[in-house]
């Protein structure tokens, strides 16, 4: 029998868990490197160094790095995330004075979703270190070709359409942030989509982060009428819409949208736009779209996100749903990050026996 003693809590033989742990600090000291080295945007193996050595190590690590470093941009920004989830807000302040003061673009993903939980707190220091920042504009050459496309769903609407793409420019400076979650030419259009649809009811499921919904209570709020319900299984969803536009959100959270739809249905009557941005499982669109067949009309717009992400899983697959009935009834794809595909004629399903 061998004698090499095991660890309780891996199994691993001592030298195997030494060998282990040197290779998670050596792989995060590399991902250090090629961050100095501008070799990579982002920061690898911190999850795992995090696991192993503990918060206060990294964040004491990268504090260092950041002395030793002080023009390194990526570095700045990896504290200030950091800081922002530990709601040390001064502290991510801080850091993105750091940023600022070295470049006034800054390009990282983290400052933006920096933004998010700072604006939501309405810290007045917050919002004047943001100010300075210009941070990546969104590419309104994109938006505009969206014009072709707006014009397809509102062919009546050309010189609005004009006018709000014109105007996107102050839309993009008021929520100046971009989300893992959704691209923010994704969030643009749908907010052009909710302004030009003029929509009563918007029924979203899948709320995560709120991304999606603050721009669909956006386009509500400059409307000035309609509303979005939105539903989630999470408790803690929707926390990046500002309290300015609480007042056109309604959260159904804690609930799975198969138990809230009906229920929704039932009481609002009629949907406007229904937005599908949960778990991107075949049969549940599928369940979704059947369950509002009755409460939709010929105005009405189906809405999906990550119809362009084909997943290997055949039950894991928006996109096969909108493949089946594009020739069915009138669909168009926006290719933008993982692509929002919408529904036109979403009424005419009706008659194909869904």
């Amino acid at each position: 029998m061998s004698s090499v003693s095991l660890n309780q809590n891996n199994g691993l033989p001592h030298a195997e868990r030494i060998s282990s742990k040197q290779r998670v600090v050596e792989e995060f000291e590399r991902s250090i490197g090629s961050l100095l080295d501008k070799e990579t945007p982002v920061l690898e193996g911190a999850t795992d160094y995090i696991r192993q050595e503990g918060y206060d190590v990294f964040i004491r690590r990268l504090e260092d790095i950041a002395k030793a470093n002080p023009s390194c941009l990526r570095v700045h920004a990896e504290l200030a995330w950091i800081y922002t989830w530990h709601k040390k807000y001064d502290l991510a302040i801080e850091e993105l004075s750091k940023i600022n003061a070295i470049t006034p673009v800054y390009e990282g993903k983290q400052i933006r979703e920096i933004i998010e939980y700072l604006y939501r707190r309405d810290s007045a220091s917050a919002i004047r270190e943001l100010s300075k920042s210009s941070a990546k504009n969104i590419d309104f050459n994109l938006i505009n070709n969206f014009a072709v496309t707006l014009d397809y769903l509102f062919p009546n609407s050309k010189d609005e359409i004009k006018e709000l793409i014109k105007n996107l420019p102050a839309i993009h400076n008021l929520y100046n942030w971009r989300y893992p979650a959704m691209e923010e030419a994704e969030g643009m259009l749908l907010y052009l989509i909710t302004r030009l649809s003029k929509p009563q009811v918007i029924v979203e499921a899948g709320t995560f982060m709120g991304t999606s919904t603050l721009y669909l209570a956006k386009g509500c709020c400059d409307n000035k009428i309609g509303r979005v319900i939105t539903v989630d299984k999470r408790e803690d969803s929707g926390y990046a819409v500002p309290d300015t536009l609480l007042d056109y959100v309604e959260f159904q959270r804690n609930i799975d949208i198969r138990d809230a739809l009906p229920a929704i249905c039932k009481k609002e009557g009629k949907i406007d736009i229904f937005f599908h941005d949960s778990d991107n499982y075949y049969e549940l669109i599928l369940w979704e779209v059947r369950a509002i067949l009755a409460h939709i009309n010929e105005n009405s717009l189906i809405i999906a996100h990550d119809v362009l992400n084909l997943d290997d899983a055949p039950d894991m697959d928006v996109a096969r749903f909108f493949a089946e009935i594009k020739n069915q009834v009138g669909c168009y794809f926006f290719d933008t990050g993982n692509g929002i595909g919408v529904i036109k004629n979403s009424h005419r399903l009706k008659l194909t026996g869904l």
